[in-house]
């Protein structure tokens, strides 16, 4: 899951393209014809909405009995989808930040300058940090994550892990950095298709991602692969970014992106009804089954790009823009990236504390409550490294972007 500023987003109108620039938290809509601002915090709300999704499946499961532990688990086993929803919106900003910006001199300089300057800081600073200081003093510190690590540092994990399986012992908390190797993969590729490619060619490609990822989960379905290989390699995910893409199309298209409204909401609800179908099918919602994985996962990417349609659209749903724009979700999506990096870690702080659910089960005489008071426990603690990295680490680099580069840089 990599972090996303909205940096520029041409939104097409019947009349005048909207132009949608976030910095960090702050997102707004400014005419192109008139000049005029307004806050549209929404994208960062959806951007919060997935790193909480993300985090709630880390570190909300269940690990002591009771109805109300039952309860929260079922719950939590959805999160996982939170980095589709997280694809679809890079997809739908990266493209938009392209598009509109591939007329313009230095295309390509630009584009993964201010890349480079969002993304490597923190993902090399928590590699150096994690491998070489926390996994040797860990509790269980042989892990295969050290001899496994040059793929971690050429973003290159998801294909390791395809072919190895998960990192093992300690090297797990660094299972999520699979989802940031796809997007650092789409970042070095699509720009090259927007710059070569016609507009019309663009849609193609496009769509071809996403009825390419479906053929590639069905052949490796009936080729005998596991559901990880699916899960993390490239071509099976790039359905989601692909579906981000076509929004961010639309949106520069007059009045397309009214005209699929009511597509739009058919998507969200054959999701629902998509993920209620398998759950209750195969008595859980994981993407070790095969059905969830060429059902609901492909209808969750399209449900997903439902909801940013509806978002981003005058006349989609206010109910969903009131939701994204409230404070709690802008606040995660704000913070999304150094919560994404360190709540896995931060998970495993809170246990090896001592604050583990049966321990709190036995001092509480009660399972929800032990359950809910560990959970948010790993949140808080989660949050705390996630603002101490951010602006320790993050933001001193975010003030760079926004320079315009010389000669010299």
């Amino acid at each position: 899951m990599q972090p996303l500023d909205t940096d520029e987003f041409l939104m097409g109108t019947a009349t005048t393209e909207a132009l949608v620039q976030t910095s960090d938290a702050q997102t707004t809509l400014s005419s192109d014809t008139t000049r005029e601002h307004r806050h549209v915090p929404a994208l960062d709300g959806i951007r919060g909405m997935a790193a909480i999704l993300v985090m709630v499946f880390h570190l909300a499961r269940q690990e002591i009995a009771g109805t109300g532990p039952a309860a929260i688990g079922a719950v939590a086993q959805f999160g996982w989808a939170g980095v589709d929803l997280f694809f679809v919106l890079s997809g739908f900003l990266i493209s938009g930040i392209l598009l509109d910006s591939r007329d313009r001199p230095r295309f390509f300089r630009t584009f993964y300058r201010r890349r480079a300057l969002r993304i490597f800081p923190l993902y090399f600073a928590f590699l150096a940090l994690y491998i070489y200081v926390i996994v040797p003093v860990l509790p269980g510190a042989e892990s295969d994550i050290v001899q496994r690590q040059k793929w971690l540092w050429t973003y290159l994990s998801n294909f390791d892990v395809a072919r190895f399986g998960w990192y093992a012992g300690v090297g797990s908390h660094a299972n999520n950095l699979w989802s940031l190797a796809i997007e650092e993969q789409f970042y070095l590729v699509f720009p090259l298709a927007v710059f070569f490619l016609p507009r019309r060619a663009i849609w193609v490609a496009a769509g071809s991602c996403v009825v390419g990822a479906l053929v590639v989960r069905l052949y490796l379905a009936q080729a005998g692969y596991g559901t990880l290989v699916s899960y993390v390699l490239t071509f099976t995910r790039v359905d989601a970014l692909g579906l981000g893409i076509l929004v961010a199309l639309m949106a520069r298209q007059r009045q397309m992106l009214r005209q699929f409204v009511p597509t739009a909401r058919a998507a969200i609800v054959a999701a629902i009804l998509a993920c209620g179908v398998v759950t209750f099918r195969n008595g859980r919602f994981s993407f070790d089954d095969w059905s969830t994985v060429l059902i609901a996962q492909p209808l969750l990417a399209f449900g997903f790009a439902g909801v940013l349609l509806l978002t981003v659209t005058d006349g989609g749903s206010e109910r969903l823009r009131r939701l994204f724009e409230s404070r709690i979700l802008r606040f995660f999506g704000l913070y999304s990236y150094g919560l994404y990096m360190w709540h896995p870690l931060m998970g495993r702080v809170v246990r090896l504390a001592g604050l583990q659910q049966a321990k709190v089960e036995a001092a509480l005489h009660s399972s929800t409550a032990a359950v809910l008071l560990v959970v948010t426990a790993k949140f808080l603690l989660a949050i705390a490294a996630a603002l101490l990295s951010y602006y320790v680490i993050e933001r001193p680099f975010l003030r760079l972007k926004d320079r315009k580069p010389t000669l010299a840089h």
